[in-house]
């Protein structure tokens, strides 16, 4: 049997062994959502995440999700966009499937209990960055991910078979004969357990801890995909990070993102003497692609010698920024920043890890009894860049 990084000796009595038929690396959407799927199975599940449940990316994601409900908006026209965002490098079939099964999935979601925003008795959508159409669905204003989250613990508790270790730190899997049976954990104040699983779930969510300037919790540190390596599983298109375009630059400030739909609403993106810099760069002007926005505003912080540039959105009123946008208000305005009357600071930082561990359309990795899914994971869908609220 291996492990696949050597271990400090330790005293056998702190040593405690778990038997499961599945394991849940992570506590955000894709490993919530899996840990349901496989409590359906009737088997015993655990959940295992490093932070509390609600710790990790879903939670402080802002716009929205993207999915083809919207009156004129079709499957077609959102498959077109992501591959062309992709830059020809996404798998077509694992875009046709996410784009199909998008809708269902999202009505699912509604059915157990999420609150998406609704205006005139049907879903309000906002258009983002690489769209052709309004196809944005979002809750809370600006709270989106908080809304799915709440919604997927709510649902996992009603699962009777499965349990749930938060502050538990997956130190390495553990493999024998090309089979992943489970993993090395550690939590404190200094127990080592050993979980062992007939199947294994890699759903650790991202990367962006990586990087100085990131949107991402301080949980996301690619643990995943490292561990998912060491035990011979392949990774794919790790050379692709997305930055996102707009995210809070104040000092002593965590780089919050402001999310896209703030363009999608209308933002502008202007350089310090105030003028707007993205018409020059692309036909959709702050609605381009992200990688094209975050390059330009690269560009213009090399051409003018500034740390950031500013979005506007002062003109939207401040009836309609309290109602869409007020996490964002909230935020700027613990910094002194009132987003009615003053532009918000921004620059681009690391958001979304488009690689990860090669999986197929059913999760499996190269590693037998070894799954991966959602952030950590890479079925081929963003390819070179990933459409906005994919």
């Amino acid at each position: 049997m291996i492990i696949s990084r050597p271990l400090l000796p330790v005293d056998p009595l702190s040593l405690e062994a778990i038997e499961t038929d599945c394991l849940v690396l992570g506590s955000g959407v894709a490993g919530l959502r899996a840990a349901i799927a496989a409590g359906s199975k009737k088997g015993e599940v655990v959940v295992a995440t490093k932070g509390a449940l609600s710790e990790g990316a879903t939670d402080w994601a802002q716009g929205g999700v993207a999915a083809a409900l919207a009156p004129g908006d079709s499957v077609a026209s959102h498959q077109a966009d992501t591959a062309r965002v992709g830059l020809g490098l996404s798998d077509p079939r694992a875009v046709e499937i996410l784009t199909r099964e998008g809708p269902a999935l999202v009505l699912e979601l509604v059915d157990w209990g999420a609150q998406f925003d609704v205006k005139d008795g049907t879903f309000e959508t906002v258009r983002e960055g690489g769209h052709s159409a309004p196809r944005v669905l979002h809750a809370l204003g600006d709270a989106t991910g908080h809304e799915i989250e709440r919604t997927l613990i709510r649902r996992v508790r009603q699962v009777p078979s499965l349990t749930i270790l938060e502050h538990l730190f997956a130190i390495d899997l553990i493999v024998e004969g090309g089979r992943c049976l489970g993993a090395l954990c550690w939590s404190p104040p200094g127990l080592l357990r050993v979980i062992w699983a007939r199947a294994t779930v890699i759903a650790t969510g991202g990367a962006g801890q990586l990087y100085r300037e990131t949107t991402n919790p301080a949980v996301a540190t690619g643990d995943g995909p490292a561990m998912a390596y060491r035990a011979g599983a392949a990774l794919t298109d790790i050379e692709f990070m997305q930055f996102h375009p707009t995210t809070l630059y104040v000092a002593g400030a965590s780089r919050m993102l402001i999310s896209e739909a703030a363009r999608g609403e209308g933002g502008v993106l202007r350089n310090r003497a105030g003028e707007p810099f993205m018409e020059k760069v692309h036909p959709a002007g702050g609605l381009a692609p992200r990688d094209v926005v975050s390059r330009a505003i690269l560009e213009e912080m090399r051409r003018t010698g500034e740390t950031h540039v500013f979005l506007d959105l002062t003109h939207l009123g401040i009836k309609m920024l309290a109602r869409r946008f007020p996490r964002i208000r909230q935020v700027c305005a613990s910094f002194g920043i009132d987003i009615a009357r003053d532009w918000i600071p921004v620059r681009p930082s690391a958001h979304y890890f488009l690689g990860g561990v090669r999986a197929d359309f059913d999760g499996r990795t190269d590693v037998e009894g070894l799954y991966a899914c959602g952030e950590a994971a890479c079925v081929g869908i963003h390819g070179a860049n990933r459409l906005a609220s994919n």
